[in-house]
């Protein structure tokens, strides 16, 4: 019986450790939180634009809700989210938050560049990138220009084109 109860505890706090692996988001509660917390968001941006889409999808979530938060909240980088950005991700929620960290991460990179037009253009980059992965996308007609206008040097006729009502110049 013993062994059987040595087992069980093994077996359940085996589990309670797995249950909360991967990075502990901090709370982002005061202003300085933020610029504490931005080593964090620029390797939660990177581990989103690394991973698949349909990998680690609990984790995923707790990422994409830390990275919403950090950009909710942040007193130095404010973003535009306009009409544009959110039909070309509608069909893919998921990529809402690589054009968001990574929009946010151009900001943080680039402190004295005040554009939100190159931002938005690291963002979207982003997107083409995991866009052309092919996992776990959805393959729409909007992203699929997006992803050919990055590859033929063309994102700033695109962003033209698709994004001209969204107040980012």
């Amino acid at each position: 019986m013993k062994q059987f109860l040595a087992t069980a505890i093994l077996l359940i706090s085996a589990f309670f450790v797995r249950a909360q692996s991967g990075p502990q988001f901090p709370e982002l509660v005061a202003k300085e939180d933020y610029a504490k917390a931005e080593p964090m968001f620029l390797q939660a941006v990177e581990w989103l634009n690394e991973t698949d889409l349909d990998q680690q999808l609990e984790l995923r979530q707790r990422t994409n809700a830390f990275v919403f938060s950090w950009l909710n909240g942040s007193p130095t980088v404010k973003m535009v989210i306009g009409e544009g950005i959110m039909k070309l991700v509608k069909d893919n929620p998921s990529l809402a938050f690589i054009y968001f960290g990574n929009y946010c991460k151009f900001c943080i990179n680039n402190p004295d560049n005040k554009y939100a037009w190159d931002a938005a253009s690291a963002g979207l980059k982003a997107v083409a990138r995991v866009y052309k992965k092919g996992v776990g996308v959805k393959k729409t007609k909007m992203l699929t220009k997006l992803a050919e206008a990055v590859d033929t040097g063309k994102l700033e006729e695109w962003m033209e084109e698709n994004l001209k009502k969204d107040s980012l110049r």
